[in-house]
């Protein structure tokens, strides 16, 4: 049966245990089985690599000095901004991850999902009939069985 879980990106910093920064998706994803947990070691050499895939609002941001490298993060609508460098953290361990939630959904939020053809599987799988007939929402006509 189809489910909408909610995305959480997260920047855990390992040393001190503790989330640094994170970020709810703004477009939940559907799915037959809930996705599992995803997380990627930060590491000097990689956080470049994987800061350009890392979610926009996170705000990762790179800069070369004469001393080291400078790593800095945070949810761009906050204060809450953190940098790192490299001649003073030489092992940076952090890791950033994407976890995600079951949510639940109204049915306009459904008739609004991006993907028309999985928002009709949600709601036959609930007991609403897609038809020619009846009610049009958003360009979907559906009725009650």
């Amino acid at each position: 049966m189809l489910q909408f879980y909610s995305v959480k990106y997260i920047i855990f910093d390992k040393e001190k245990n503790k989330p640094l920064c994170s970020w709810v998706g703004w477009r939940d994803i559907c799915t037959n089985k809930m996705p599992s947990h995803e997380s990627i070691d930060l590491t000097w050499d990689n956080v470049y690599h994987y800061g350009s895939i890392m979610h926009g609002n996170l705000n990762p941001q790179f800069t070369q000095r004469k001393k080291g490298r400078v790593f800095k993060c945070g949810a761009s609508f906050d204060y809450n901004n953190y940098t790192f460098k490299e001649w003073k953290r030489p092992e940076l361990n952090l890791e950033y991850r994407t976890e995600y939630t079951l949510t639940t959904k109204s049915i306009q939020e459904v008739l609004e999902y991006g993907d028309a053809d999985i928002a009709i599987q949600y709601l036959i799988e609930r007991g609403l009939a897609v038809t020619n007939t009846n009610v049009d929402i958003g360009g979907i006509k559906l009725g009650i069985r």
